[in-house]
């Protein structure tokens, strides 16, 4: 019973963190290395700026959209939504107002937050498998790349505020991962010989 609640308890901190970690990576890929990359151009950032808010502005869309629509159907109001925020010259953002039972508010507040994330792996799953079936010639490959697959891949991360509520909406995934993990694991679905723990 110890090994199956420590297993369990492993899924659930392994579930709850890949999708802030891997929009941590993207984040750190896209304002870190690139900016870094970037400087060595042009040492006032504006060449990357560009890059980032103008060049990549589908992946912007593509963001903004993903947070909305998560806010939609999982029930939240959306009270502000920008693509592009012209009086201070940054990027899009979405305002919800959660609605419902704490159960309902942070399923509403952790998937609007990680739906850049979780939009953005579909859309880059789906490129690449449509770019492996080899159907397209070299130069859709290319456009595809570069008018699809980079700017989603810029864009498909977290921001500090989106962390904010993903971790605020956290408490009831733990809980409701952690039983169905154990469960999974208890029952026999998830084999033990996979796990830290046997």
């Amino acid at each position: 019973m110890k090994e199956t609640l420590i297993n369990s308890l492993i899924l659930t901190l392994v579930f709850i963190l890949i999708v802030p970690a891997v929009g941590f990576v993207i984040n750190l890929i896209a304002t870190v290395a690139f900016k870094a990359l970037f400087s060595l151009a042009d040492s006032t950032g504006t060449a990357f700026a560009f890059f980032n808010n103008r060049l990549t502005f589908l992946g912007v869309i593509i963001h903004e959209l993903s947070h909305a629509l998560f806010a939609f159907v999982t029930g939240a109001r959306i009270t502000d939504f920008k693509l592009y925020h012209k009086e201070e010259k940054r990027l899009g953002y979405v305002s919800i107002v959660p609605q419902g039972n704490w159960a309902i508010r942070s399923i509403q507040m952790a998937m609007t937050a990680c739906g850049p994330v979780i939009i953005g792996l579909i859309i880059e799953a789906v490129i690449i498998y449509v770019i492996s079936l080899g159907v397209l010639p070299w130069w859709g490959v290319a456009l595809l790349i570069l008018l699809l697959f980079i700017p989603v891949l810029f864009h498909m991360d977290m921001s500090a505020e989106d962390l904010k509520g993903y971790l605020r909406g956290a408490p009831f995934f733990f809980i409701l991962f952690f039983v169905i993990s154990f469960v999974m694991v208890n029952f026999g679905v998830i084999s033990q010989d996979f796990l830290v723990l046997k």
